[in-house]
């Protein structure tokens, strides 16, 4: 097969969840594919990020192929939203199945080849209103894609049902395929002596950090050297969130590299992701990975991905979050059971298993 994949999230100047679920995914799916062919597709005048970089270093062989289009990326969105661009070929090339890892800009015309594309959560559906104006454009412009598309790969089954749900998209047109994370030899992390709370997070409604800002008052009070540390770029609405932080005496660091991350995780006691909408959820994992134990929500996908190896909490009720963080901070054994709960945890989401999945779907979509 030919395999052509849209890399334009690699091409992101500051790497998000897709942009590094687009690279691990692909560097498996061409470890594991050696005797297909793969068409890399990105766009010329568009920001040259790290993991473009590091992708063209890695990504190469005789059956590997970056194909460059030679145009902005402002032109190619605004060509695509008023129907002036109409070819799909000039993007992709020709191929027998494309894959696209996100919901991006395509010629609204029906492409001549298969289209398989991953589906990461519908939250401009379900949030419409934490989108600014822009967002919630873009967004109305590719709802099309979703029912044009020969194959939906959804990341898990709580977006899978909403995709059917909200669309009324056949079973038979989607398939779930769980996202891998990167392996790394368990038993490593020890707890540090001052308490620390962490939580890594885009700042923005839905991620539900202000329910984080309670919890973390109400734990101050029965231990007041606690300390809590929030990295993730700010959002939409974000700025009432952050003075809250600053209030409140929560540490937010904003948009942190891969390297301050590590660092971070190093030095946390338990991390707490009070999300209320997620389609996946990769950082309680990356912080699983790390033995950190983990504090996350009952919400959407969440108990489907973390299962008991986390303590899971009303969103809502930031009393609960409080005492289940006082609980792992004062029970070394139970922080313990949690740690190793979330190692047994990690090692269900492969990236080789995620690629062989997703190489079989290539493979059915192909010869429908």
């Amino acid at each position: 097969m030919r395999i052509a994949v849209d890399c334009r999230a690699l091409q992101e100047p500051k790497p998000s969840g897709v942009g590094w679920y687009t690279f691990f995914q692909l560097k498996h799916l061409i470890e594991s594919a050696p005797q297909h062919q793969f068409e890399l597709c990105i766009l010329s005048h568009y920001p040259d990020g790290a993991l473009l970089a590091r992708a063209q270093k890695e990504f190469v062989g005789s059956n590997i192929h970056w194909r460059l289009t030679r145009a902005p990326k402002r032109f190619v969105t605004f060509s695509i939203a008023v129907g002036m661009w109409r070819s799909w070929t000039w993007l992709f090339g020709e191929c027998d199945v494309l894959w696209m890892p996100n919901l991006h800009f395509v010629p609204r015309t029906q492409p001549p080849f298969p289209v398989v594309l991953t589906v990461h959560d519908l939250s401009f559906e379900r949030y419409p209103a934490y989108l600014p104006l822009k967002g919630r454009f873009w967004h109305r412009m590719l709802r099309t894609m979703l029912t044009r598309a020969t194959r939906l790969v959804c990341v898990s089954k709580s977006t899978a049902r909403e995709v059917s749900a909200v669309y009324g998209v056949p079973e038979r047109r989607c398939v779930v395929v769980y996202p891998g994370i990167e392996q790394l030899n368990g038993g490593g992390h020890t707890f540090p002596v001052q308490p620390r709370i962490i939580s890594v997070s885009t700042i923005e409604p839905r991620k539900n950090i202000d329910a984080l800002i309670d919890a973390y008052v109400e734990v101050k009070k029965e231990l007041p050297s606690i300390e809590c540390v929030v990295i993730g770029k700010a959002g939409y609405h974000a700025q009432a969130t952050v003075d809250r932080m600053r209030v409140a005496g929560v540490e937010y660091r904003g948009y942190a590299t891969e390297d301050e991350k590590e660092r971070l995780y190093s030095s946390a006691s338990v991390m707490v992701y009070p999300s209320v909408y997620e389609g996946f959820g990769l950082p309680p994992l990356e912080a699983q990975l790390h033995g950190i134990p983990v504090i996350a929500t009952t919400t959407t996908s969440l108990p489907e991905v973390l299962g008991d190896s986390a303590v899971l909490c009303d969103p809502n009720d930031a009393r609960s979050i409080a005492c289940a963080i006082l609980t792992v901070v004062h029970s070394p054994s139970y922080a313990s059971v949690l740690q190793e709960r979330g190692y047994a945890n990690v090692r269900r989401f492969e990236w080789s298993r995620a690629a062989h999945e997703l190489l079989a779907v290539f493979k059915s979509t192909y010869g429908q």
